[in-house]
């Protein structure tokens, strides 16, 4: 019986270790590259962002504004850093972070440059959920981070029909 509580005790243990590494590779991040030059950071909960998408979607004509609308309950959270003159130090932790992200439970879901702007989504997913958002963008002079925590299933991301998709060329 001992050494069925101690090997749950050990799981236990491995799986906070997984979920808290994770969450500290992010706030690791956002402190890195805060002390880096001067930078604007901000964290809202998740209710003052469901108010903020509520009343963004009211006074828009936006076509997306019902899909927006189902999705604001997921969203738990977000969190973001502007720095509008990036310092080479900055720009050298994030691309660290984006180099070694797979090996902290992250994975690349799209990336694109336009000119000198480069921009990455990197997803967490824990069960078929996708547990957080993370943009990285890095431009000439800028870098913006910015973190959602949201409990949304991928089908159910995937099931809404964004006009920004549209102009998505089918295979």
């Amino acid at each position: 019986m001992q050494k069925i509580i101690t090997l749950l005790v050990l799981a236990a243990a491995l799986g906070l270790n997984n979920y808290a590494f994770a969450q500290r590779s992010v706030k690791k991040l956002f402190c890195d590259a805060k002390k880096e030059g001067y930078s604007f950071a901000l964290t809202a909960p998740g209710w003052l962002v469901r108010k903020g998408i509520n009343l963004v979607t009211q006074h828009t004509l936006s076509e997306d504004k019902e899909n927006w609308m189902a999705l604001q309950d997921k969203i738990k959270g977000l969190r973001f850093m502007i720095s509008e003159r990036s310092t080479p130090k900055q720009k050298d932790i994030l691309r660290q972070f984006s180099s070694n992200a797979q090996k902290e439970n992250w994975q690349l879901y799209a990336s694109f440059s336009e000119g000198k702007n480069k921009v990455q989504l990197l997803v967490e997913e824990k069960k078929d959920m996708i547990k957080n958002f993370l943009f990285l963008i890095m431009g000439d002079e800028e870098s913006i981070i910015v973190q959602i925590k949201t409990d949304l299933s991928l089908a159910e991301l995937e099931q809404k029909n964004f006009s920004f998709q549209k102009n998505k060329k089918q295979p």
